[in-house]
């Protein structure tokens, strides 16, 4: 590994409610030159488990969909299942995300999706996320 390529692991599932996965078992942590490595990655996961207080998070690097380097951290989703969510319509739970993540939007973040539910939403969903379309944004090869 060379000391300018990132580390980082495609996807994270957080699993908060019901006793469920600690996050750190299973974002791996990352090290170079004998210190360790905080990611994009595990620094929205940070911030939104600590604003947020989800029953569940799923934080995907899905900058691999795009025409960026290998190991790049530019595009994300973001799934957030919180009570905070509750009697707020889409563009205000968007907005609180938005909020918790201003600076890495400003300064690290090309693209982020979101899919902002209630516990009742996520349910009523199964569980279930629709998978990001591929990028049509430009030439892989």
């Amino acid at each position: 590994m060379t000391d300018d390529a990132p580390v980082t692991p495609q996807s994270s599932k957080l699993y908060l409610a019901n006793g469920l996965k600690h996050p750190k078992s299973v974002s791996p942590t990352c090290f170079r030159n004998g210190e360790t490595l905080v990611t994009i990655q595990d620094t929205i996961e940070q911030k939104i488990l600590t604003a947020l207080t989800p029953n569940h998070l799923d934080v995907i690097n899905e900058s691999h969909m795009h025409n960026v380097p290998p190991g790049s951290e530019s595009h994300f989703k973001v799934v957030v299942v919180s009570s905070v969510f509750e009697d707020l319509p889409l563009v205000q739970r968007h907005q609180k995300v938005n909020a918790v993540l201003a600076k890495e939007l400003k300064d690290d973040i090309h693209a982020l999706s979101m899919r902002t539910h209630t516990l009742s939403e996520w349910q009523d969903r199964g569980g279930e996320i629709s998978d990001s379309p591929l990028c049509h944004g430009g030439d892989k090869g």
